[in-house]
């Protein structure tokens, strides 16, 4: 994977990591992470006809975002246990398999 480095510059910049194997899959993770905090962020903000969020009132405003090595514990600890529950799938579907013969197996048996 290649990390992407996604700077937001307007009135306030903020610099992110994010472990990604494509630009546009980097960009997709930093709009599901920023989705997280959208309510939190729109309960900032302020006007009728535009909202909108101070500098003032963002500064403060502090998102968790584990360091970029425990991002990556957690990628590989989540591929871990998708491996294995591909594993258990896998083992459960022959075990229906067998089943499904031993009763076939049976039925020809006492036929």
């Amino acid at each position: 994977m290649t990390t992407f480095r996604l700077v937001a510059k307007r009135e306030i910049s903020y610099e992110f990591e994010i472990e990604a194997s494509s630009e546009s899959e980097a960009i997709e993770e930093m709009n599901r992470w920023l989705r997280a905090y959208e309510s939190q962020i729109a309960d900032m903000g302020t006007g009728t006809t535009f909202i909108a969020v101070s500098k003032k009132n963002l500064e403060p405003f502090v998102m968790n975002v584990p360091p970029l090595a425990e991002q990556s514990r957690i990628v590989d600890r989540i591929n871990q246990l998708m491996d294995l529950c591909n594993e258990l799938e896998s083992a459960q579907k022959n075990r229906s398999q067998l089943a499904e013969k031993f009763a076939r197996s049976i039925v020809s048996a006492s036929g």
